[in-house]
């Protein structure tokens, strides 16, 4: 058996839908909790995380439930430390002090109550908004926002040209800026092609960017949570599920 977090499910090609296994995203979780525990707020580490964490567990457990809704509240946000100017390596002058808050929304569904594997049921998309922390309240600088389709189109739909699906790559990255006057622009392309497609993958890349030098030394020092095993297992995990994918249009030489 696959034991990848994100594969291919044993089936018709034209029915590629994306499965997560339970007790791997559960690590996941656990895994990038630990790490960024010197990075994220009191509330995210001790409350946020673990109760997002929970919820999973009992969705699994729960008989007769094959339908859920698993969120991180964006009223109740994973939310970063401050960062002073940490995103902008060697700058010099007055620096700008940020933070980042982190939510997500997916919508998943498993066979039965135990079951090992769960499959995206509908939307699955993560948001980190961008905060500015100098002068009067916190004003929203920009917005990321990690989205995965629900499934891929079949062979069959790709050829006829009937695929319905969400638009833009299969895993996207749209980035929303601020314009001058404060308002959100109305355009939302580019969707850029992102490897990024759990929450855990959006916050790790997050404390990259705000942090910058300082996360990268964290990571390659702090062994001990295991993230550097589980990203490693995602990415490979997502090339073959990609090659799966790839196999299955017509036309593609073998």
């Amino acid at each position: 058996m696959n034991k990848n977090n994100v594969r291919l499910p044993t089936g018709s090609r034209n029915d590629l839908w994306l499965e997560f296994q339970f007790g791997q995203m559960l690590q996941e979780i656990e895994a990038m909790r630990t790490l960024a525990r010197p990075f994220i707020d009191r509330k995210a580490y001790e409350s946020i995380l673990p109760e997002w964490k929970q919820t999973l567990k009992n969705f699994r457990s729960s008989p007769g439930q094959n339908h859920f809704t698993w969120a991180i509240d964006e009223q109740k946000p994973v939310l970063t430390e401050p960062s002073e100017g940490k995103f902008e390596v060697g700058r010099r002058g007055k620096k700008r002090n940020v933070a980042a808050e982190l939510s997500a929304t997916w919508s998943i569904k498993c066979s039965k109550a135990g079951a090992n594997e769960f499959i995206l049921a509908d939307n699955a998309s993560t948001v980190v908004r961008i905060l500015d922390l100098d002068g009067d309240g916190d004003v929203e600088l920009a917005r990321w926002q990690f989205d995965v389709a629900t499934r891929t189109p079949s062979a069959d739909e790709v050829e006829s040209g009937t695929a319905k699906n969400k638009p833009g790559n299969f895993f996207h990255l749209q980035v929303d800026w601020r314009k001058a006057d404060g308002s959100r622009s109305a355009f939302p392309v580019p969707r850029f092609p992102s490897s990024f497609v759990t929450p855990m993958d959006a916050l790790d890349f997050t404390l990259s960017e705000l942090f910058s030098d300082r996360w990268k030394k964290h990571a390659i020092a702090e062994t001990r949570s295991g993230w550097a095993r589980h990203q490693k297992r995602r990415i490979s995990s997502m090339i073959d599920w990609q090659s799966h994918v790839l196999a299955a249009i017509p036309g593609r030489r073998k």
